[in-house]
């Protein structure tokens, strides 16, 4: 399952104005409030046994990228998760934030795992993270949190111009937790053109 991709698309969509391609299937299905500890989150009975962690990682992501097998990856990635490995947390956020079955997504446990992968370096987890609590679904909207997600990806060394088109979406429209600021948007977008963002955006 290709997560820059989805998550780039989805992006281009959002500030061209468009709907969503990918993800959610409409309002109350799977909905969640409120953090969740990423530890208590991915902890779960070794499923990788033998497999190294990198091997058991590659196994969820690859039964994750079916959405008939998405059930079977669980707890490969839970597992790889809790050895610290930041793909199989970033895999796991995204399984259980844009499952099409109602009966594995959970916002909460989502974010939950996108923020344990953030923390161990994947920064496309920060953004899928930041994307999760402004426009998902399936978890109650938290866009100070957010922000605070798309900021550590776009801000770091290696930034991601995913994280930092969230950050201009967020400040060029403002909300709960984030005031309008047009001059910080702008920044952000020039962020994101120096990390290679072409897309045109429309001017209001």
């Amino acid at each position: 399952m290709n997560r820059s991709l989805v998550l780039l698309v989805s992006a281009v969509f959002a500030v061209l104005g468009c709907s969503r391609p990918v993800g959610d299937t409409g309002p109350g299905k799977g909905k969640d409030t409120g953090p969740a500890d990423a530890h208590t989150v991915v902890k779960s009975v070794d499923a990788c046994g033998n497999l190294s962690t990198e091997a058991c990682s590659a196994k969820g992501g690859q039964l994750s990228a079916d959405p008939r097998t998405q059930g079977e990856a669980l707890p490969y990635l839970r597992a790889a998760c809790a050895r610290r490995d930041p793909n199989g947390c970033g895999n796991l956020g995204m399984v259980l934030s844009l499952s099409t079955d109602p009966t594995i997504r959970d916002g909460k446990a989502a974010v939950a795992a996108y923020e344990e992968g953030c923390s161990l370096g994947d920064l496309m987890a920060c953004c899928d993270a930041g994307d999760t609590l402004e426009r998902s679904t399936v978890i109650e909207k938290d866009l100070s949190r957010a922000a605070a997600f798309y900021k550590r990806g776009c801000d770091s060394a290696d930034g991601m111009l995913i994280c930092c088109i969230g950050l201009e979406r967020l400040y060029k429209m403002g909300g709960p937790g984030v005031a309008k600021d047009r001059k910080r948007a702008a920044g952000y977008y020039r962020r994101a053109k120096l990390l290679g963002y072409s897309e045109h955006l429309e001017d209001d």
